[in-house]
Protein backbone atom coordinates (compact mmCIF):
# COMPACT_ATOMS: atom_id res chain seq x y z
CA UNK A 1 0.00 0.00 0.00
CA UNK A 2 1.15 3.49 -0.81
CA UNK A 3 0.15 6.87 0.54
CA UNK A 4 0.34 9.76 -1.88
CA UNK A 5 -0.45 12.66 0.46
CA UNK A 6 -2.07 15.92 -0.57
CA UNK A 7 -1.37 19.25 1.04
CA UNK A 8 -1.74 23.01 1.18
CA UNK A 9 0.85 24.90 -0.85
CA UNK A 10 1.56 28.59 -1.34
CA UNK A 11 3.84 30.70 -3.49
CA UNK A 12 3.07 33.74 -1.31
CA UNK A 13 3.56 32.45 2.23
CA UNK A 14 6.24 30.33 3.90
CA UNK A 15 4.37 29.66 7.14
CA UNK A 16 0.77 28.57 7.65
CA UNK A 17 0.46 31.09 10.50
CA UNK A 18 1.03 33.96 8.04
CA UNK A 19 -2.13 33.22 6.04
CA UNK A 20 -4.32 36.35 6.32
CA UNK A 21 -8.05 36.59 6.89
CA UNK A 22 -9.86 36.65 3.54
CA UNK A 23 -7.19 34.55 1.84
CA UNK A 24 -8.17 32.70 -1.33
CA UNK A 25 -7.84 28.91 -1.21
CA UNK A 26 -8.22 26.72 -4.30
CA UNK A 27 -9.52 23.19 -3.91
CA UNK A 28 -10.38 20.46 -6.43
CA UNK A 29 -13.94 20.62 -7.78
CA UNK A 30 -14.53 16.90 -8.38
CA UNK A 31 -16.77 15.44 -5.65
CA UNK A 32 -14.37 13.00 -4.00
CA UNK A 33 -11.43 15.38 -3.81
CA UNK A 34 -13.61 18.40 -3.05
CA UNK A 35 -14.84 16.68 0.11
CA UNK A 36 -11.31 15.56 0.92
CA UNK A 37 -10.02 19.15 0.70
CA UNK A 38 -12.90 20.62 2.71
CA UNK A 39 -12.49 17.93 5.38
CA UNK A 40 -8.75 18.69 5.51
CA UNK A 41 -9.46 22.42 5.90
CA UNK A 42 -11.94 21.66 8.68
CA UNK A 43 -9.51 19.34 10.47
CA UNK A 44 -6.97 22.16 10.52
CA UNK A 45 -9.39 24.83 11.76
CA UNK A 46 -9.82 26.89 8.58
CA UNK A 47 -13.56 26.22 8.41
CA UNK A 48 -16.22 24.29 10.27
CA UNK A 49 -18.46 21.78 8.47
CA UNK A 50 -21.89 20.41 9.29
CA UNK A 51 -21.66 17.52 11.72
CA UNK A 52 -20.99 14.17 10.07
CA UNK A 53 -20.49 15.26 6.46
CA UNK A 54 -16.81 14.25 6.42
CA UNK A 55 -15.53 13.39 2.97
CA UNK A 56 -18.92 14.01 1.37
CA UNK A 57 -18.69 17.70 2.20
CA UNK A 58 -19.43 20.44 -0.32
CA UNK A 59 -19.09 24.20 0.07
CA UNK A 60 -22.78 24.21 1.09
CA UNK A 61 -21.77 22.25 4.20
CA UNK A 62 -19.54 25.03 5.53
CA UNK A 63 -21.25 26.37 8.65
CA UNK A 64 -18.42 28.55 9.90
CA UNK A 65 -15.73 30.53 8.11
CA UNK A 66 -14.71 33.09 10.74
CA UNK A 67 -11.66 34.21 8.77
CA UNK A 68 -13.68 34.76 5.58
CA UNK A 69 -11.56 32.51 3.39
CA UNK A 70 -12.57 32.56 -0.27
CA UNK A 71 -12.72 28.97 -1.44
CA UNK A 72 -12.38 28.54 -5.19
CA UNK A 73 -13.13 25.20 -6.83
CA UNK A 74 -10.93 24.22 -9.77
CA UNK A 75 -10.26 21.19 -11.90
CA UNK A 76 -7.79 19.14 -9.85
CA UNK A 77 -5.15 19.43 -12.57
CA UNK A 78 -5.32 23.22 -12.30
CA UNK A 79 -4.78 23.44 -8.53
CA UNK A 80 -1.00 23.33 -8.82
CA UNK A 81 -1.09 25.82 -11.66
CA UNK A 82 -3.24 28.22 -9.59
CA UNK A 83 -0.48 28.96 -7.08
CA UNK A 84 0.29 32.38 -8.55
CA UNK A 85 -3.40 33.34 -8.42
CA UNK A 86 -4.38 32.20 -4.92
CA UNK A 87 -2.96 32.39 -1.41
CA UNK A 88 -3.21 28.64 -0.79
CA UNK A 89 -3.92 25.64 -2.98
CA UNK A 90 -4.96 22.17 -1.84
CA UNK A 91 -2.98 20.04 -4.26
CA UNK A 92 -3.44 16.32 -4.65
CA UNK A 93 -0.41 14.11 -4.23
CA UNK A 94 1.38 13.82 -7.53
CA UNK A 95 0.04 17.04 -9.01
CA UNK A 96 2.49 19.20 -7.07
CA UNK A 97 5.40 17.67 -8.95
CA UNK A 98 4.02 19.17 -12.18
CA UNK A 99 5.12 22.58 -10.91
CA UNK A 100 8.35 21.44 -9.27
CA UNK A 101 7.05 21.08 -5.71
CA UNK A 102 7.35 18.21 -3.28
CA UNK A 103 5.37 17.19 -0.21
CA UNK A 104 8.07 18.74 1.98
CA UNK A 105 7.16 22.12 0.41
CA UNK A 106 3.57 21.97 1.70
CA UNK A 107 2.62 24.29 4.53
CA UNK A 108 0.31 21.53 5.81
CA UNK A 109 0.01 18.00 4.47
CA UNK A 110 -1.63 14.66 4.97
CA UNK A 111 0.68 11.96 6.24
CA UNK A 112 1.02 8.20 6.05
CA UNK A 113 -2.06 7.80 8.29
CA UNK A 114 -4.26 9.31 5.57
CA UNK A 115 -7.16 7.13 4.53
CA UNK A 116 -6.24 7.84 0.91
CA UNK A 117 -3.84 5.09 0.05
CA UNK A 118 -3.28 2.95 -2.99
CA UNK A 119 -3.96 -0.72 -2.47
CA UNK A 120 -3.72 -3.85 -4.55
CA UNK A 121 -7.19 -4.97 -5.52
CA UNK A 122 -8.49 -7.91 -7.45
CA UNK A 123 -11.72 -9.71 -8.15
CA UNK A 124 -12.87 -11.96 -5.32
CA UNK A 125 -12.35 -15.06 -7.44
CA UNK A 126 -8.73 -14.00 -8.03
CA UNK A 127 -7.67 -12.97 -4.55
CA UNK A 128 -5.74 -16.15 -3.77
CA UNK A 129 -4.26 -16.54 -7.23
CA UNK A 130 -0.56 -17.42 -7.17
CA UNK A 131 0.32 -14.53 -9.51
CA UNK A 132 -1.48 -12.02 -7.29
CA UNK A 133 0.34 -13.37 -4.24
CA UNK A 134 3.69 -13.03 -6.05
CA UNK A 135 2.83 -9.47 -7.07
CA UNK A 136 1.97 -8.56 -3.46
CA UNK A 137 5.20 -10.15 -2.22
CA UNK A 138 7.32 -8.22 -4.71
CA UNK A 139 5.52 -4.89 -4.21
CA UNK A 140 5.78 -5.17 -0.43
CA UNK A 141 9.45 -6.15 -0.41
CA UNK A 142 12.17 -4.18 1.39
CA UNK A 143 13.81 -3.46 -1.98
CA UNK A 144 10.65 -1.85 -3.38
CA UNK A 145 10.16 0.10 -0.15
CA UNK A 146 13.72 1.44 -0.35
CA UNK A 147 13.25 2.28 -4.06
CA UNK A 148 10.08 4.26 -3.30
CA UNK A 149 11.66 6.13 -0.40
CA UNK A 150 14.81 6.96 -2.39
CA UNK A 151 13.20 7.78 -5.72
CA UNK A 152 10.18 9.79 -4.57
CA UNK A 153 11.82 11.65 -1.66
CA UNK A 154 8.76 11.52 0.60
CA UNK A 155 6.15 12.38 -2.07
CA UNK A 156 4.96 8.77 -2.00
CA UNK A 157 5.07 6.93 1.30
CA UNK A 158 5.18 3.13 1.48
CA UNK A 159 2.77 2.09 4.22
CA UNK A 160 3.56 -1.57 4.37
CA UNK A 161 5.95 -3.49 6.58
Amino acid sequence: MLAWPSGLYSNRYKNINDIPDGATISIPQDPSNNGRALDFLAQHGFIKLKEGVGLSATKKDIIENKRNFKIVELDQGMSAKSLDDVDLAFILGGYQTAVGLHLKDALLAEDSTSEFIGVITTRADNQNDEKIEKLKTVLHSPDVKKFIETTFEGDIIPVFE
